[in-house]
């Protein structure tokens, strides 16, 4: 071939390589995004944008998909490892059934905790259980002091139940103090005997067969079929009772005395006037024990107080023995 051939020939091929490289540029070469020809729409610009989007959903998913095994992990996994496990045996019911058929409901034992210290009441530190100690006793409102005002023997409620003044040893004026008129059994606010006083009142026993005379102010209770007499203050604090037994061995009071009460000495004797009976008290002289003429009765005097001291009414319980009249042997 002839050199101007092969320049031909070389022409020829330098032109067909430059169509292709110009080919391949226009391939591979990034198109402007405002372009809008149609090399852009074959080589398709929508196909970039689509990948993204499944891009972006893939990484979502994933993220939903970890946080949903990671949650599932710690409730099935995690949660029960921390939480301790219960023994159902050991389980109290919210209701426990009765044989009735009603339901009995449980009450939960408090938390310990401490509580002040009240009054009266000793607490545990340990529990909640307290133990009560012996609470205090309120202060009683009747006075154990026997009062005398006038310093003649007679207490103030004494005076007061005989119509006396219990600011003067002789409240009538006579020469007399008051407790010897009573002792003699006479009337310390006037004149005459105690029977005739209207602070008074008498009693005759229709069974027994005798008589007394107490306080108008105080009341009189028949009890036992006539075998018991209680005089009692109003407010039934003080008492001065009277109970009738059989003398089954005609014993002298004495003897008798001694046959009840063999580890006992008797106190002071006494004996009516006129020889209808004759008694003896007590140590405390809280209770007199009479014997009538015949030896057939016994005849207990006591006196007493629910509260107080029934050392105030110490000489009414004497006026009373004194004036203790049996009407005939029974």
């Amino acid at each position: 071939m002839s050199l101007k051939g092969k320049k031909q020939e070389k022409s020829v091929e330098n032109e067909e390589l430059s169509k292709r490289l110009d080919s391949d540029f226009v391939v591979h070469n990034m198109p402007s995004p405002l372009s809008s020809s149609p090399e852009s729409s074959k080589v398709g610009f929508s196909a970039p944008q689509s990948h993204k989007k499944t891009g972006i959903f893939i990484i979502v998913g994933g993220v939903v998909l970890i946080s949903g095994l990671i949650y599932a992990a710690y409730v099935l996994i995690i949660q029960p490892s921390l939480t301790p496990s219960i023994n159902q045996e050991n389980v109290i019911t919210n209701e426990t059934p009765l044989e009735n058929g009603n339901t009995l409901t449980p009450v939960q034992e408090p938390a310990t905790t401490s509580l002040p210290n009240l009054p009266g009441i000793e607490v545990a530190t340990s529990t909640l259980v307290a133990t009560t100690t012996e609470p205090e006793m309120a202060s009683s409102t009747v006075s154990l002091i026997v009062t005398d005002s006038d310093n003649d023997g007679l207490s103030d409620e004494e005076e007061l139940l005989l119509g006396s003044d219990p600011q003067k040893i002789d409240s009538d004026g006579d020469g007399n103090a008051d407790l010897i008129e009573v002792k003699n059994s006479y009337n310390p606010a006037s004149s005459g005997r105690l029977s005739a006083s209207s602070y008074l009142s008498s009693f005759s026993n229709p069974l027994l067969k005798y008589s007394i005379l107490y306080p108008k102010d105080w009341l009189l209770k028949n009890l036992n079929g006539n075998e018991t007499v209680l005089v009692t203050s109003v407010d039934e604090n003080y008492f001065i009772q009277i109970i009738h037994q059989n003398n089954a061995n005609n014993l002298s009071i004495l003897d008798w005395f001694q046959t009840e009460f063999p580890e006992q000495s008797p106190g002071e004797a006494r004996s009516a006037a006129d020889g209808s009976w004759s008694g003896v008290y007590s140590q405390d002289k809280k209770v007199f024990y009479l014997n009538d003429r015949v030896k057939a009765n016994i005849y207990v005097f006591s006196v007493g107080a629910v509260e107080g001291n029934a050392d105030n009414f110490a000489n009414l319980f004497e006026l009373m023995i004194d004036n203790f009249q049996l009407n005939s042997a029974k």
